[in-house]
Formats: structure tokens, sequence, C-alpha cells
């Protein structure tokens, strides 16, 4: 697993808001410009924020705990599945 730093995160959020802002003030003709590089970025920031979090350098949500707590208590339940 690569490690990533809070500056790789910070360099990809700036990434992807630059990307945003190059979409937002496009005038062209093609509704589609740059949504290629923006679901990139995004897929890539995702990647990031995960690792950072499995690693503890950013904090989890709430929700994120209680889904790791369950992922770990019942490793081969499926999604969905009602465990006891």
């Amino acid at each position: 697993m690569t490690d990533y730093t809070l500056n790789d995160h910070a360099q990809d959020v700036q990434d992807l808001a630059s990307l945003r802002e190059k979409w937002e003030n496009y005038s062209g003709n093609n509704p589609s410009k740059f949504r290629a590089d923006i679901e990139t970025a995004k897929a890539t920031l995702a990647r990031v924020e995960r690792a950072l979090k499995d690693t503890g350098v950013l904090s989890r949500t709430t929700q994120e705990e209680l889904d790791a707590a369950l992922d770990k208590a019942y490793p081969n339940a499926h999604t969905r599945q009602i465990v006891q």
C-alpha cells in the first residue's frame, strides 16, 4: 500500500477544485468536457482519504467507525445480511 500524507490529500482536494472550476467556467458546447478528469480526481481523492483514515491520520465519521467495527466482527457477512 502506498503511504499517503496530508500534503497528498490537500493537493488532491486542490486539483479537484481546480477541475470543477474549469468545468464551471467552460463556455463551449461539450457538456462532457472535463468530466473524465473530474471523475478520476474524485476517485484518487477517495483512495487517499480511505488510506489516511485506515492509518488513523484522518479521523473517521461515526458511521465509518460503526461500519469498520461490524466488518471486523463479521468479516464474512454479506451486504444487508442480518447478523447476531
